[in-house]
């Protein structure tokens, strides 16, 4: 969002404001945003000094948590939930699904997730990976769609396909920006991460 000081703080407010019951530490803020700590704890301080997050200091620890009576957490929270909140109810329904062994967003959402400029994305592509029930995979798909408010276009293939990126479908898919989610972390840490294939290989 060009309106916000960095993609770094972006990710902060959204692991706070998508979730407003949750407090994180700066060590977990800085894992969600990317960034070393001191500048997440600098970031931290930038928003509770314009009264959008709330800290409070237990033991050694400062944790960070939105700041629910500020006018601006709702609008906020709303921007947040269409630019970075998709990953969140992704990680959070899928994870409950049987059978799955990887999952990863791609296409131009992934892409814009990561920096890439460009036009707003209308749907949202997701790959998954093992062979869940298809029944609970249309159930999913369809309480995402409702809860994002955009359409969610699911791929399903074998851990063969993807592992040997059988098709050039797959190839396209693993060359290109994508957003890896950790179906075994819990939110909201980690698995905001996004990861540029190309850099791995």
């Amino acid at each position: 969002m060009p309106f916000l000081r960095s993609d770094a703080q972006a990710r902060i407010l959204a692991a706070l404001l998508l979730d407003a019951g949750h407090e994180a530490s700066i060590t977990e803020l800085a894992a969600v945003a990317g960034i070393a700590q001191p500048n997440a704890s600098r970031e931290v301080n930038r928003l509770v000094q314009a009264g959008i997050l709330h800290d409070r200091q237990v033991g050694r620890s400062r944790m960070v948590s939105a700041e629910l009576e500020s006018p601006y957490f709702e609008p906020l929270a709303q921007i947040l939930a269409r630019s970075y909140g998709p990953v969140r109810v992704i990680h959070d329904e899928l994870r409950t699904v049987p059978g799955i062994a990887e999952v990863v967003i791609f296409g131009s959402y992934a892409a814009r997730y990561q920096g890439q400029m460009g036009t707003p994305p209308r749907d949202i592509d997701v790959l998954v990976v093992g062979d869940p029930p298809g029944r609970l995979m249309r159930r999913a798909n369809a309480r995402m769609e409702e809860t994002i408010g955009m359409t969610v276009q699911i791929t399903t293939v074998s851990l063969d396909q993807w592992h040997d990126a059988a098709t050039g479908f797959l190839h396209d898919v693993q060359s290109k920006p994508m957003i890896p989610l950790d179906l075994n972390l819990d939110p909201p840490v980690s698995f905001l991460m996004a990861v540029d294939r190309v850099s791995l290989v």
